[in-house]
């Protein structure tokens, strides 16, 4: 019951005890594992937004929608039903569709569930599917149908589209806004947490390591204590190691381990480097990892094991593999070359071939040649590279050694081709022929861009397997769940005027059961006895006297199912049985003619005109037709012909008609024996008939009636309760959808469809009509709350959460991969150099210069269309003409209401075109040939010439109307738009258009791997499936896999997740689903074009490819499901998620990329302030004062950080026109300039990032910041710092004389400091001096005459320096 199926499902949880395994033996899955614990735990505050979100839209939607969606076809909401109730006081509409009780089965359905019948399953009438419904538009699933519902069902449709535009508003807020912010936060968690994690692991790791490094050296010490100097205990003391690697092949003569670096001296085991130690075992180099031995003895390096490297025919084989050539200052070698050509030809080939093409058309006849030439050429490229390479061990050895994946992918193709040279051979072997789409995969080795991205991709499996792991765990869970209760459910009855028990009054399946007649002389579906009789509510007219007679007349038998659950049998051939495998019993071949066995037996597939021509048919055609209408006929019969009272005298009144009598006479005993204990097991069968006594009429009767089905298998198959009621009375029990949950692998590949979010409306819907039991017909939301929540919960973890860790992981590798071959450099440096690469690589700074020598009249236009009001009138011109051809209507409503505004919006049309034509016109003048120059201008110059061509050709009348074009042309206009990005205040979307720009470059390379990926699936689809019908649902004309154009649009259409499944399903039928859906298909080993193809097109098969799917297992083909969930994994899950790692890698370089900015920032202030000539070149003092008004400028847009600078640059009479007095000695390093006459823009421009870096860093040294930035030019593998010393060779400001502005501050700062010591001493000596004076005016005495005259000549001296006369001798 519901209880033992409840706890099943509870026992599967015992599965996580996997995960534990897995991470107690696999550190790294440990880490995936706890960082999507910690991820999924950090989310929850995002879960309760989210709910709380669609909680309020929900309710805000039911206050718009609820008992509005009614219409008479709601599968495409058409026929608004706009009924209201007869109360005028309170009009609103009724909640419940009206029946048409027309018919006694509609009379007695009125419960509620029939009351929905206009209702489509999406709308807002409860709480319940409102949410779901919020929830199904969130997930872009069937949105817009949902749009078009509510905007038709709005009171008044002139307001239908603020309800269209709602829904937009829904879709952007939470699809591409919220659930944008959900994968954001995850992949920063997931992110964080796995560093976390990892960094944790890396951190015990080590101390294992110094554990056993402290062991290692402890066990060193034991061993040098037991030495004692007899040298044979030390070679016995070696390790094993050592011993094996004396044993191993290759080893030189008289070598040992302690030459090869394994042991040391004395039989130690050698000491790694600090760098090994360091490493993790998982992380060793890759020599250690695919190396074997370092010797160079046999076989290392060997090929073949066979020729040693410097054998003559090995020598000759690496000179052809080594030979390069020069062109147009590109080495390329030969070899590589020649192949690399011969792929794409060869890919080319395989495009232009497919399986239905003519082989006498002389094309594909060319193509199919070719391919056996390149063919032999692959053969040679591989045979040459195994005589040149070691196949296994040695130095780039061909199939192990790194990278070698690749040569494993070039084996295997050469294989393949091999084998097609083998012709023909059993079919499982021309199956691998289709191996050789491989071929494009081969052009990604020998393209080194290509290659890093594959590589990034195959980097990742690793990861993306363990989380493949724990998707597959969780898939498996999840499967068995909603198999417990949905195996069996997913199917209706076809027909709809069929009575079910509910509908008789049996809603519990106690007692009715169909009372029926059978044929006794002719096999015959059973025939209906009675009918219902709505007053009674009992089934009437049902006397077993009734066969026979009347109606009745070729039915003569009566007869009846014992209970509800008892079976009755659909009857018929099964095309795929096979005598070889069922020796039990035979298939009647007056009911199951032989199967067609040559293409000739084939039926045709030509129209009624073709085919009445004379000589079409042939009678082995009979045999074809004889054989498909055999197997499009089905009959519904008892399995054994028992009822409850004939069972218990041993009679079987329906036995000589019965299923298992007519199709399985001869059983073997041991089938028979298995079928009693398989009828007494059996879940569903007979438990009711059996649960009061086993011995009862009812239960040996349903019993019987069982096993007879299960000893016939093949060709009946039983129906009980609701499905028996059905083909009982004419219809047939189908599956409602393609796909089901009746075994475990349909279960997982149901939700695999459903975690790419394709079809799982679908799918919740048909299990929300269930009641958990098989055979019983859906009554529309029979268990909706249980269904609902599941289906949800199972999108949230699978295509929210699990999906999108996927992304998380290829996003981190890629980025790894693409910062490895990157140099690790600061942000100033990487601005640095990206300035100087824009600066110089720009085509022009203004489109016009050295204005001053321009004629008055021209200079004055130039200020005019160079004006900032001019363009702002010319963008404002745009948007309103765009906005204008927007009113149009097509066609157009000629009446006088609408004449008016048909001539006003052909005049303002006239109106923009002259405003667009002056505007040219003035440029032209202004700018003459400069105005090419610019890209825009050359665009608008298109666009004037393309409207006035249109206008001329309008008025001339020539019979040419080209005006559409014109206006076409006129609406790319709106692009100009874009310019209005430079503003400051459109400055972040700016960044994010930029963002985008960068992202489109960028995604050129992986749009070559992509398309690539598409070639190769294109490829093997047209081998695997060109020739199947494409008369079904989806897999039609439009698409199919005929030949590549097809097949590519195909692929392409489902790499947007745009019913993949479907066409998947498709693909899937096999002979048995064709004849039911009476239809046919040839089985694929007939459908052979190689050898039949004439035969196949004179039966128009060709024109009309029919072919059932290949089935290499007998009878089942798992080829499309391993196909398509293949490239929807590749493409949807890897491919697109790397093209998610390229756009947030632009975007992260566009956060951080400002030189644009910074180029328009100096251009703007150089031509506005400095230089309003354009003359390119300011004197020396404005250069300084315009650097520093940049970084003020720079500093409050926000381009660049840090304390704001004001530097005062006062006039100066000296030799630099400017006082640099105060300049600081800080920036003063940052400015790379000679003080000159003249300074040019392009020098200014790369002072002020240099000033900028100085201002960021202020807390470093500026000698370090200068040496930083000047460091980058010493890379020279680097393609940026190659180019742009190209450019400034031939720039002028290589070419200024002088010394650097830097020491002529240094000599100004220490000539200012000399002054200011110099001065200082002058000042003390002057005080001492005044001191001295006022000392000397007392009275001196002298000893000698010549004391004296010194103190004389001193006086004067000093009276000279303190200001006073000296006295006059005498």
């Amino acid at each position: 019951g519901a209880g033992g199926s409840a706890l099943q499902a509870l026992r599967t949880l015992r599965l996580f005890r996997v995960l534990n395994k897995f991470a107690s033996r696999n550190p790294r899955f440990a880490i995936l594992l706890k960082s999507m614990v910690g991820t999924a735990q950090a989310l929850k505050y995002w879960l309760v937004l989210f709910v709380l979100v669609l909680y309020i839209c929900t309710l805000m939607w039911m206050h718009f929608f609820a008992n509005t969606l009614q219409f008479s076809e709601p599968d495409d909401s058409a026929g608004y039903i706009g009924r209201y109730d007869n109360d005028p006081r309170a009009p609103k509409l009724l909640p419940w569709c009206e029946l048409e009780l027309d018919t006694p089965l509609a009379q007695q359905r009125t419960s509620w569930h029939y009351k929905q019948d206009c209702i489509p399953r999406a709308h807002y009438d409860n709480f319940g599917w409102g949410f779901v419904t919020i929830f199904q538009i969130m997930t872009g699933e069937n949105w817009n149908a949902i749009m078009y519902a509510g905007m038709r069902s709005t009171r008044d449709n002139n307001w239908e589209w603020a309800f269209g535009i709602l829904y937009v508003f829904l879709l952007l807020f939470g699809q591409t806004l919220f659930l944008s912010l959900f994968l954001s936060m995850l992949l920063a968690k997931f992110d964080d947490f796995r560093n976390a994690e990892n960094e944790k692991f890396d951190a015990e790791q080590e101390v294992k390591r110094a554990k056993s490094r402290k062991s290692m050296e402890e066990f060193e010490a034991l061993e040098d204590g037991a030495v004692d100097g007899n040298e044979e205990e030390a070679d016995t003391s070696r390790p094993k190691v050592a011993q094996a690697w004396a044993e191993l092949p290759g080893q030189v003569p008289g070598g040992d381990a302690e030459e090869h670096g394994l042991v040391s001296k004395g039989g130690k085991p050698s000491k790694h480097d600090e760098d090994d130690e360091e490493e993790d075992d998982e992380d060793e180099d890759d020599e250690d990892m695919w190396s074997l031995e370092s010797g160079r003895g046999w076989p290392h390096g060997w090929s073949w094991f066979l020729f040693p490297e410097n054998f003559p025919l090995r020598r000759l084989a690496n000179w052809l593999l080594d030979q390069e050539v020069t062109i147009w200052g590109s080495t390329m070698k030969i070899f590589d070359t020649f192949i690399l050509v011969c792929i794409l030809i060869s890919t080319m080939c395989m495009i232009i071939d497919f399986p239905l093409a003519d082989p006498d058309n002389p094309i594909i006849a060319a193509v199919r040649t070719l391919d056996t030439v390149f063919a032999v050429v692959f053969i040679t490229e591989m045979g040459l590279k195994l005589i040149a390479l070691p196949v296994v061990w040695g130095e780039n050895a061909y199939f192990w050694s790194p990278g070698c994946a690749w040569n494993w992918l070039d084996a295997v193709v050469v294989s393949v081709s091999i084998m097609g040279f083998t012709g023909g051979g059993p079919s499982e072997l021309k199956t691998l022929r289709i191996l050789r789409a491989f071929r494009p995969l081969r052009v990604v080795k020998r393209l080194e861009t290509l290659r890093n991205i594959v590589e990034a991709i195959f980097n990742s499996m690793k990861e993306l397997g363990v989380l493949l792991i724990v998707f597959l765990l969780f898939l498996l869970i999840f499967a068995l769940i909603f198999m417990m209760y949905l195996n069996g459910t997913l199917y209706a009855c076809s027909e709809g005027n069929v009575w079910f028990h509910r509908d008789l009054g049996d809603p519990d399946f106690q007692s009715f059961t169909m009372p029926l007649c059978l044929s006794n002389t002719s096999l015959e579906s059973v025939m209906v006895r009675g009918e219902w009789d709505t007053s009674t509510m009992a089934w009437t007219k049902n006397t077993s006297s009734l066969c026979g007679t009347g109606d009745y007349a070729a039915f003569e038998v009566p007869w009846q199912r014992a209970t509800p659950d008892t079976p009755v049998c659909v009857a018929r051939c099964d095309p795929l049985w096979r005598a070889e495998f069922n020796s039990t019993y035979a298939a009647p071949a007056d009911l199951c003619p032989r199967k067609y066995a040559i293409a000739e037996e084939l039926p045709h597939a030509c129209s009624d005109d073709i085919a009445a021509l004379p000589n079409r048919s042939t009678f082995q055609e009979e045999v074809g037709f004889l054989y498909i209408a055999a197997m499009q006929t089905s009959y519904v019969v008892p399995c054994g012909g028992s009822t409850a009272e004939s069972i218990l005298g041993g009679a079987y009144p329906g036995e000589k008609n019965s299923c298992r009598s007519r199709y399985c006479p001869v059983v073997d005993e041991d089938r028979i024996e298995s079928c009693k204990l398989e009828a007494e097991l059996h879940p569903h069968f007979c438990v009711d008939a059996c649960s009061g006594s086993a011995d009862s009429g009812a239960c040996l009767s349903c019993r019987a009636e069982y096993r007879a089905a299960c000893e016939c298998p093949d060709f009946c198959t039983p129906l009980m309760k609701d499905a028996a009621l059905c083909t009982e009375q004419g219809g047939a029990w189908e599956q409602v959808l393609s796909h089901n949950f009746d075994n475990v692998w349909n279960s997982m590949l149901t939700l695999i469809e459903i975690s790419t979010t394709e079809g799982w409306v679908d799918a919740m819907y048909a299990a929300c009509d269930t009641s958990f039991s098989p055979y019983v017909q859906p009554l529309r939301d029979t268990s909706h709350p249980v269904w609902m929540l599941l289906f949800v919960v199972w999108i949230l973890f699978s295509f929210m959460f699990l999906m999108n860790l996927g992304v998380g992981i290829i996003v981190d590798k890629f980025m790894e991969m693409r910062a490895e071959g990157k140099d690790i450099i600061s942000p100033a440096q990487r601005r640095w150099v990206q300035f100087r690469l824009d600066l110089h690589t720009r085509g022009y700074v203004f489109i016009l210069t050295n204005l001053h020598e321009l004629p008055p009249v021209r200079r004055a236009i130039y200020d005019l269309v160079e004006h900032r009001f001019f363009e702002r009138l010319i963008m404002g011109c745009i948007v309103f003409n765009t906005c204008l051809m927007a009113t149009a209507t097509f066609p157009e409503l000629e009446t006088l209401e609408t004449a008016w505004w048909a001539s006003i919006r052909m005049g303002l049309n006239y109106f923009f075109a002259f405003i667009f034509t002056v505007e040219a016109v003035l440029k032209l003048i202004a700018l003459k040939k400069n105005y090419w120059k610019d890209s825009w201008n050359r665009f608008d110059f298109t666009c004037v010439v393309a409207t006035i061509l249109g206008i001329l050709v309008s008025v001339m009348d020539i019979g040419l109307n080209i005006s559409s074009l014109a206006s076409v042309i006129r609406i790319f206009r709106i692009a100009r738009l874009f310019r209005l990005l430079k503003f400051k205040a459109l400055r972040p979307l700016n960044k994010l258009f930029m963002s985008m720009a960068i992202s489109l470059i960028k995604l050129a390379n992986v749009g070559v791997v992509a398309f690539l990926f598409l070639t190769l699936f294109s490829i093997l689809g047209v081998a695997l499936f060109s020739t199947v019908s494409d008369q079904s649902d989806t897999h039609d004309s439009h698409g199919n896999f005929r030949h590549f154009p097809n097949a590519f649009i195909t692929l392409f259409r489902a790499s947007t997740g745009e019913a993949w499944n479907e066409i998947m399903h498709d693909l899937h039928k096999d002979e048995v689903d064709w004849f039911k859906a009476g239809s046919w298909c040839t089985p694929s080993d007939l459908f052979d074009t190689e050898t039949s193809y004439d035969i196949l097109k004179h039966k128009c098969l060709i024109d009309h490819p029919n072919a059932c799917v290949m089935t290499p297992i007998n009878g089942w083909s798992p080829m499309p499901w391993v196909y398509w969930i293949t490239y929807t994994w590749v493409m949807g899950l890897v491919i697109m998620n790397v093209v998610i790692a390229v756009i947030l890698e632009g975007y992260e370089d566009t956060k951080t990329r400002d030189e644009a900015e910074i180029i328009n920032s100096c251009r703007n202030l150089w031509g506005s302030k400095y230089d309003p000539d354009k003359r390119m070149k300011i004197p020396f003092p404005d250069a300084l004062r315009f650097i520093v008004e940049a970084i003020g400028i720079l500093q409050r847009d926000g381009l660049i950080k840090g304390d704001l600078v004001n530097i005062d640059l006062p006039v100066s009479n000296g030799n630099f026109g400017v006082d640099l007095s105060d300049f600081p000695i800080r920036f003063a390093r940052a400015l790379d300039i000679k003080p000159a006459t003249m300074v040019e823009f392009h020098v200014a421009a790369k002072q002020v990032v240099r000033f900028a870096s100085i201002v960021e860093e202020n807390e470093r040294p500026a000698v370090e910041v200068i040496r930083d930035l000047e460091s980058t030019d010493e890379n020279r593998k680097s393609k940026d710092i190659k180019r742009i010393k190209r450019l400034e060779a031939v720039s002028p400001a290589a070419k200024a004389k002088g010394e650097p502005f830097m020491k002529h501050i240094a000599a100004i700062k220490i000539q200012m400091r000399i002054r200011e010591v110099v001065l200082r001493i002058r000042n003390k000596k002057a005080k001492n001096l005044m001191d001295l004076c006022n000392v000397g005016s007392g009275v001196v005495v002298f000893d000698s005459r010549d004391e004296y005259l010194k103190f004389a000549v001193a006086t004067v001296e000093l009276a000279e320096k303190c200001g006073v006369t000296a006295p006059v001798a005498g």
